[in-house]
């Protein structure tokens, strides 16, 4: 019997349900970790707009807030590809985890500026010399926003031993400032523009571009065993990050979209969105990274490129 043969003499609900009980082609199942933040935007295009989908990836996204817990998540195996700034993977690293580069998340350029210190609205900080005593925020001691404002504060001539660091969640710090319980705090977007735009506070620099014009913010990272086992979901994990880049090119709207659904809150401006990077993009993290105690012996950079 011919089978659309067969199909001609089944009736239409018949037919439906046979085709919904066929099996879809199979995905790939991919657990990835994110952060609160505009640098996160690409990865969430691809999720909504079906590039993970289209390149047979099931990406279950996982907001883990807190920078630091991406490598332990990774090691363990409860997540498969993380978030790191450049240096929590030299650290990771330095300390033993042999954990790899996969491709950019976002970087800092002047014309696009994602990053700043925001002082109290009322503060009477006006300069870099203003925080001197100052109680500022940042959400981890020793991540790269806080080494890199002490490197910035240091740069400008400010005694940072003076001043006091607290951890605040972002999605905190407009509270924060406006309650009075701190002075400042290292702020990203689309946080930076919820506390400027809603009176919280003020602005005071864009202190990452400042230091280093372009400087590479992030990467996604795996470890070095998964990354080997499966070369092929790197492959269409990064592939998938490409086309949402050009989805944005020809869409932009779409970034107000997702970071409204995810972060809750919409930014003044998109980070650059610059997918790859080069081992000398690490070249200033280490020096800053030496400079504020976190690396003592850190890695090649040649090393950390997933090949």
């Amino acid at each position: 019997m011919r089978l659309n043969g067969l199909f001609h003499r089944l009736p239409l609900a018949a037919i439906i349900c046979l085709g919904m009980a066929l099996p879809a082609m199979a995905q790939t199942k991919v657990k990835v970790a994110y952060l609160l933040g505009s640098h996160f935007d690409l990865l969430f295009v691809a999720k909504d707009k079906g590039m993970f989908e289209k390149n047979g990836l099931d990406v279950a996204l996982t907001n883990m807030n807190k920078p630091s817990d991406h490598p332990a998540a990774l090691i363990s195996g409860s997540m498969d590809i993380g978030y790191a700034s450049p240096l929590a993977i030299l650290q990771a690293n330095q300390n033993g985890l042999d954990l790899v580069a996969l491709g950019a998340v976002a970087r800092e350029t002047p014309d696009h500026p994602d990053v700043g210190v925001v002082a109290r609205k009322g503060s009477g900080i006006t300069s870099p010399q203003d925080l001197a005593g100052k109680k500022v925020a940042v959400s981890g001691i020793n991540s790269n926003m806080h080494l890199m404002l002490i490197y910035w504060l240091k740069q400008k001539g400010v005694d940072t031993s003076k001043m006091q660091f607290v951890e605040v969640p972002m999605a905190n710090g407009a509270d924060a400032l406006r309650g009075g319980s701190i002075d400042a705090m290292a702020i990203i977007e689309p946080f930076l523009t919820k506390a400027t735009a809603g009176g919280a506070g003020e602005l005071l620099a864009n202190y990452i571009a400042q230091v280093e014009p372009g400087a590479l913010m992030g990467v996604w990272t795996t470890t070095r065993q998964w990354a080997e086992k499966n070369r092929d979901t790197v492959k269409k994990f990064n592939a998938s990050m490409v086309e949402a880049l050009k989805y944005v090119e020809q869409h932009p709207e779409v970034i107000a979209e997702v970071e409204k659904k995810y972060n809750g809150f919409v930014s003044s401006s998109a980070p650059s969105f610059i997918l790859d990077f080069k081992p000398v993009d690490f070249n200033i993290w280490i020096t800053v990274g030496k400079a504020g105690g976190a690396l003592k012996n850190p890695p090649n950079p040649d090393t950390l490129a997933f090949q």
